[in-house]
C-alpha cells in the first residue's frame, strides 16, 4: 500500500499518467497469523477495495515497457521526456519510489485525494511510534532499529510540542507474541525466505518495558 501510494505521488509530482496495479500478495499478515500459521485468505481482497486508485489511462496494446525496482527522479524525467518526443506509449513499472519519496516528502501530500482516510481536528497532538518487529526478528533481524532511536525521536519531538505548550500523547505500535513459539522457512508468513535471525521468537525479545517511561530524562 505504501508502495502504491508513494508511485501514485511521484506520478503526480511528474505530472505523467498513473495506471494501478492492484496487490497481488501479502507474505507477511501480521503475527497473530504467524503465530496461527494460517493467513486470512480475503486479506488482499478486502486491502485491494479500500486502497485502490482510479487508474488515469489503460494500457495500450503496444508500448515500451520498463522495470526497475528503484531508481531516480533523473532516470523518471528522462523517460517521460523520451516519450512526449516519441508516439510510442512508454510505462515504467517502479517497486520502491522511497529513494524519491524519502528525499522529497512533499510529494506525499498528492496522496490526500485518494486516501481513504478522514482527516479530523484534535486538540491533542498524536505522535505514534510504529515499532516494526515481528518477522524481522526471523529474516530481517539487520533492519530491527533499537528501542532506544524510537525513544530518542519521541524524547526530541516532545521536547518541541512541551516547548510551544502543545499538549500531546504518545502511541506505540507494535506486536508481541503471545506465546513463545519457533518459526520454520515453511510457516506463512515466511513463504521460505532464508531464516537469519532468531527461529524463535518470545515476547521478552521486544523489551517492551523500554517503553514504559520514555520521557522522564
Amino acid at each position: 500500500m505504501q508502495r502504491i501510494y508513494g508511485i501514485y505521488a511521484l506520478s503526480r509530482f511528474l505530472d505523467v499518467a498513473y495506471i494501478h496495479s492492484p496487490i497481488e500478495k501479502i507474505n507477511y499478515q501480521g503475527l497473530t497469523a504467524l503465530e496461527k500459521n494460517e493467513i486470512d485468505p480475503e486479506f488482499v481482497s478486502r486491502c485491494n477495495q479500500v486502497f485502490h486508485i482510479a487508474s488515469d489511462v489503460e494500457f495500450p496494446k503496444t508500448g515500451v515497457v520498463c522495470t526497475a525496482m528503484s531508481t531516480d527522479l533523473d532516470f523518471l524525467c528522462a523517460a517521460r521526456d523520451k516519450a512526449k518526443r516519441s508516439d510510442e506509449f512508454h510505462l515504467v513499472r517502479l517497486g520502491h519510489p522511497y529513494p524519491m519519496t524519502d528525499k522529497n516528502p512533499q510529494m506525499m501530500r498528492y496522496v490526500e485525494k485518494v486516501a481513504p482516510f478522514q482527516a479530523s481536528q484534535s486538540r491533542v497532538f498524536r505522535m505514534a511510534l510504529h515499532v516494526r518487529r515481528g518477522d524481522f526478528f526471523v529474516v530481517d533481524p539487520e533492519r530491527i532499529l533499537p528501542n532506544v532511536y524510537y525513544i530518542e525521536v519521541a524524547r526530541n519531538v516532545a521536547k518541541i510540542l512541551k516547548e510551544h505548550d502543545i499538549p500531546f500523547v504518545c502511541e506505540l505500535h507494535t506486536e508481541l507474541p503471545s506465546k513463545t513459539f519457533n518459526i520454520t522457512s515453511e510457516q506463512c508468513g515466511i513463504d521460505h525466505r532464508e531464516i537469519t535471525g532468531s527461529s524463535t521468537l518470545t515476547s521478552e525479545m521486544c523489551h517492551i518495558e523500554d517503553f514504559k517511561a520514555p520521557f522522564q530524562k
